[in-house]
């Protein structure tokens, strides 16, 4: 930040996160059916695919590389989606087979949440800022 407050950086609102997968097909299906997010593009060769999360800046762009056998997991990353009611989106999830690996986890700062992972072991979380949405 310059003296005034201001960052240096000027970012953009919008965020693209990329994950490793080692199945197109399932991992496409996984996150155009079972998570609701939009398409927006897929290669010709089918080794990665983008997704546009409705209302927001950010883009979850999946890939595979057919010498990868497994997914890389060295950086240990997890992606939170925030949703409006985290109790209905880990009910209607569960529904459709999500696995989450963590119960509800409260944080001092009204952020509620719990993960899973996708069909490659992608850790995930659903969240909800208690302090925004009540």
């Amino acid at each position: 930040m310059d003296r005034t407050g201001n960052a240096l950086l000027p970012y953009s609102p919008n965020m693209l996160v990329w994950v490793a997968v080692t199945d197109m097909q399932r991992a496409i299906k996984f996150y155009k059916e079972t998570l609701e997010l939009n398409m927006i593009i897929v290669n010709p060769n089918r080794d990665w695919a983008e997704f546009n999360l409705p209302g927001t800046g950010m883009t979850l762009a999946i890939y595979h590389f057919p010498e990868l056998d497994e997914v890389p997991t060295a950086g240990g990353a997890t992606i939170c989606f925030f949703v409006h009611d985290l109790d209905e989106a880990i009910k209607e999830l569960t529904t459709r087979g999500v696995i989450f690996v963590t119960g509800k986890i409260s944080l001092p700062n009204g952020k509620t949440f719990a993960g899973f992972i996708d069909p490659d072991g992608n850790h995930f979380q659903m969240a909800q800022n208690l302090a925004t949405t009540g």
